[in-house]
């Protein structure tokens, strides 16, 4: 099978991010202004439940499929892998709702506590377990434009199934915003399986010779539950803490706020999805090959504090347009931003653990990150509230890139240039503090993502201008190919 070029696909995802940037731009406000900050909180919460059965249910099976995709290129065993991997962790979902059927009303995990919910619920891990697979294969298959129509496609049927729910029923807000997703979610599981059909012809015979077995990708699987386990308890505890110690729409407020920093989040998540089977084919064809990995993590540093700084000079201008709801939000914003910036910079430093399969290093490292973000929220929630859950964010995530990046060179030592980034990081911290204790105006904070691009410049000078190049010389390419193919 001829897979796209890394450049081709490269672009393709950016054009796809722009585009799902942009949409989210649009309606992201409009959405706000519609549904009550309580029920959004719901559905948030909704969201996170969901992550965590995953986390569970598959079994860490997602993680053994990128690890072990390119093992062998026989289309046969690629179907082989796909099947497994699918069909393990339904089963499992399965056993799962099953006993939960008792005492799940119980738990009371919405404000809301009816069947309609936890049905959806149960509908939208089930289908979530085919749809991150479905994604995989194009990933790995580095299926850039498949990939990248796929995540626009989410959010245009999201919306769509939304408005109509909104405008032509009388559901309650919190009914509407899980319909949606589930409608969305089925809908793309079933548009990724056409896209990556040829791999999704998982009925054929098993073929022989296949060296990887079911055991193989459980064992190296399993220690990715508690790590991922523990990664969405480090990632929902500011809102778990809310929800116990303030309101629902003291959790919607908050939600809203992480909506504006998932401008980052959806960079981020490219990024990651992108750089996975990159990062893993690059190790397999040089392992003594570093240089390409210090380069990767100094673009997509300039980048990401970049675009964190611009959001944040910005901040006041897009938190008007949420609606008058959703207007404490603006100060949540600076310290939130840590989240995508340090994941996806730390994505650049952290594969030195998957490429020597000490994935029980992951543990360590979520659950210390979890530990220490759960303290500090109980801690900082009740004396400043949102903000403090934000600041406790932060401070968590810094520690999260520590360690992903120290355990990660004790196996794969790469000299990242770890000082220059550290100084930048203080100088983004100071500039979040700032926006988020005092008023700032919208020409200060000019002034200041000036000063701190400037400060940036210096510091990271040869990657600006690796950046720059790579993306000319790339756009240049691409127009060629397009224009080229005009002819």
């Amino acid at each position: 099978m001829k897979k796209q070029s890394v450049i081709g696909n490269s672009i393709a995802m950016f054009v796809g991010t722009c585009f799902n940037i942009l949409i989210s731009v649009i309606t992201t406000p409009i959405i706000t202004r519609l549904v009550d900050p309580s029920d959004y909180g719901q559905w948030s919460l909704f969201t996170t439940y969901t992550n965590v059965a995953m986390a569970v249910v598959m079994l860490g099976l997602d993680q053994s499929f990128v690890r072990f995709y390119y093992k062998d290129e026989r289309i046969e065993y690629k179907r082989y892998l796909t099947y497994t991997v699918v069909k393990i962790p339904i089963i499992v979902a399965m056993l799962a709702i099953f006993l939960s059927l008792g005492f799940v009303k119980k738990i009371e995990l919405f404000e809301r506590n009816s069947w309609d919910i936890y049905l959806l619920l149960y509908a939208n891990v089930i289908v979530s377990i085919v749809n991150r697979i479905g994604q995989l294969v194009l990933r790995m298959e580095q299926k850039g434009k498949e990939y990248s129509f796929l995540i626009v496609f989410n959010k245009i049927v999201y919306l769509l199934i939304l408005f109509a729910l909104l405008f032509e029923t009388h559901f309650q807000d919190l009914l509407v915003l899980t319909i949606a997703t589930v409608g969305a979610q089925t809908i793309i599981s079933l548009a990724s399986i056409l896209l990556g059909k040829s791999e999704w012809k998982i009925f054929a015979p098993k073929p022989s010779g296949i060296d990887v077995k079911t055991k193989d990708l459980i064992k190296y699987g399993l220690p990715f539950i508690y790590a991922t386990l523990a990664g969405d308890i480090f990632n929902a505890a500011d809102r778990w803490v809310i929800k116990a110690l303030k309101t629902y729409t003291d959790v919607g407020i908050y939600s809203a706020a992480a909506n504006i920093v998932s401008i980052c989040a959806i960079v981020q998540t490219t990024f990651s999805l992108l750089w996975a089977p990159i990062a893993m084919e690059q190790y397999e064809k040089d392992p003594e090959d570093k240089r390409f990995y210090i380069q990767a993590n100094g673009c997509i540093t300039v980048a990401m504090f970049m675009l964190g700084a611009v959001v944040i000079c910005f901040k006041n201008v897009i938190v008007l347009l949420l609606g008058e709801n959703y207007r404490l939000a603006v100060t949540v914003v600076p310290f939130l931003l840590f989240n995508p910036i340090m994941t996806t910079i730390s994505e650049t430093t952290v594969y030195g653990i998957n490429f020597k399969n000490k994935t029980w290093a992951h543990i360590i490292i979520t659950s210390i990150s979890a530990l220490t973000n759960v303290a500090l929220n109980m801690w900082l929630i009740p004396l400043y509230s949102s903000e403090g859950a934000a600041f406790a964010t932060a401070i968590s995530y810094v520690l999260f890139f520590c360690l992903r990046t120290a355990l990660s060179r004790k196996y794969y030592f790469i000299k990242f240039p770890l000082f220059r980034f550290f100084i930048i990081t203080i100088v983004f911290f100071v500039y979040a503090a700032i926006n988020t204790f005092t008023t700032v105006t919208l020409f200060a904070n000019c002034m200041y993502l000036i000063g701190f691009t400037a400060i940036l410049g210096c510091l990271y000078k040869d990657y600006f201008s690796l950046l720059l190049k790579i993306l000319k010389q790339e756009l240049m390419r691409y127009f060629h190919i397009i224009l080229g193919n005009r002819r």
